[in-house]
């Protein structure tokens, strides 16, 4: 059975719990659904735009949106509350990504940077330059965080060493990359890319700026709403 919300296109899902499932829409309303009974049974206004990013770790959920925040909710109860605040609208724009490992969250957004949030002093502990465009995914690779943007380049960065990490950290390279490769050979590479000098690759570039142009759009009309 569907499970519909009255209002609102999703955007992004987490799974809460086992049997509770989270979605974030354009408009920035975040809801929780009972998969079992297929209902919504709470409905949080969290953000002021769109929630373009959601993760739950231990209890808590993140919500990350185009107003540059992230929210946490204690989800352990029928009515979850918001137990803090990460960022403002004022810090860099919309927020795409996260990922969590170790008490540590890592956030990729709009102003192009990989930051590293310290989720129980509830501060920004680092942030990593190197993409010039936004990021729009984070993974883990074993030890690496894998950051890709539309830059046309995912970045490879040791985990371990985040907090120390500047502008020259992830290091080595390549201008060609196959599925085929080990994932031993790929924790040797600090950034992805396609073909340079390809007429493509140029289009391509092109398009990803004109996405970021679009998004950056849309952003600024949910901030109106």
């Amino acid at each position: 059975m569907p499970m519909r919300a009255r209002s609102g296109t999703p955007s992004s899902l987490a799974i809460a719990r086992r049997d509770q499932l989270a979605t974030g829409a354009w408009g920035g309303t975040v809801r929780l659904w009972d998969l079992h009974r297929s209902r919504c049974t709470a409905s949080l206004e969290a953000h002021s735009g769109c929630v373009w990013s959601m993760l739950h770790s231990e209890g808590t959920l993140f919500t990350a949106g185009s107003d540059g925040v992230v929210k946490m909710w204690d989800t352990r109860t029928t009515s979850p509350e918001a137990v803090g605040s990460l960022g403002s609208a004022a810090t860099g724009g919309p927020l795409y990504a996260m990922v969590e490992r170790d008490g540590l969250l890592l956030t990729g957004g709009y102003d192009q940077l990989v930051k590293v949030w310290d989720t129980r002093m509830m501060r920004c502990l680092n942030e990593l330059p190197g993409h010039s465009g936004s990021v729009r995914c984070l993974a883990f690779l074993e030890s690496r965080l894998l950051s890709g943007s539309t830059d046309g380049t995912v970045r490879l960065w040791d985990f371990d060493s985040l907090l120390a990490h500047d502008a020259n950290s992830a290091t080595g390279g390549t201008t060609d990359f196959s599925p085929a490769d080990s994932a031993a050979e790929l924790a040797e590479l600090g950034e992805l890319r396609g073909d340079e000098g390809d007429d493509e690759g140029d289009d391509e570039q092109g398009e990803y700026r004109e996405f970021d142009y679009n998004y950056e759009e849309q952003d600024r009309d949910y901030r109106a709403i």
